[in-house]
């Protein structure tokens, strides 16, 4: 048995979701859309996020297209709670205790907000910071919304290894602030008083 501390507020868009802040086990966004409604590229795997998030999307991607000619498309969206399970349980599998910072355990995954998405190339198994979409993401995502969460910078904070491959939709608003003053994301979330202790078992 434990506690975790779990938001009160889940779909406000700037909560902090961490290794020790959490998201309720039954928790799942009400306004999930498919993204190929919205015309975005998922390879088939029929993902899902917040409806308010798509049309950001759908113009970052587009604008990222025009100028690249590019062939990014989203490898990953919402998780609820059992398939992050799943997908925790299959890298300690493969990696043992490695896996803490690379995979969240479930409740403590971003993707479960429904707001967050891991970019994949064609013919790549992800996105690094040497491919020329990572480095247009990096200059522009935030005109759109979206933050990297897991930054070369914040690796010691977060707990998690780099993943230039994971962003976050926020808003244009924050977005832009953490952009401009160059803060780590996780210090622009909400304040700790919009949280409270869980029991788990």
């Amino acid at each position: 048995d434990g506690e975790n501390i779990i938001c009160l507020r889940e779909n406000d868009l700037n909560i902090l979701v961490n290794k020790q802040y959490a998201i309720d086990e039954n928790y799942e966004p009400d306004d999930l859309k498919f993204l190929t409604d919205y015309g975005i590229r998922d390879e088939g795997k029929n993902l899902q996020l917040r409806e308010l998030v798509l049309p950001y999307l759908k113009k970052m991607q587009d604008d990222l297209d025009q100028e690249l000619g590019t062939s990014l498309y989203v490898l990953s969206a919402f998780r609820n709670f059992k398939i992050q399970t799943q997908t925790k349980n299959k890298w300690l599998s493969l990696l043992g205790l490695q896996a803490d910072k690379l995979s969240a355990e479930a409740g403590h995954s971003e993707h479960q907000l429904g707001t967050t998405v891991d970019f994949g190339l064609v013919g790549k198994s992800g996105m690094y910071t040497t491919d020329p979409e990572w480095f247009w993401l990096a200059n522009n995502a935030y005109k759109y919304g979206f933050v990297m969460t897991y930054r070369e910078n914040n690796q010691d904070s977060t707990g998690y290894n780099f993943e230039p491959w994971h962003w976050r939709f926020v808003g244009i608003e924050l977005a832009t602030k953490i952009h401009d003053i160059a803060e780590k994301p996780e210090d622009m979330y909400l304040p700790k008083g919009c949280y409270q202790k869980k029991l788990i078992k």
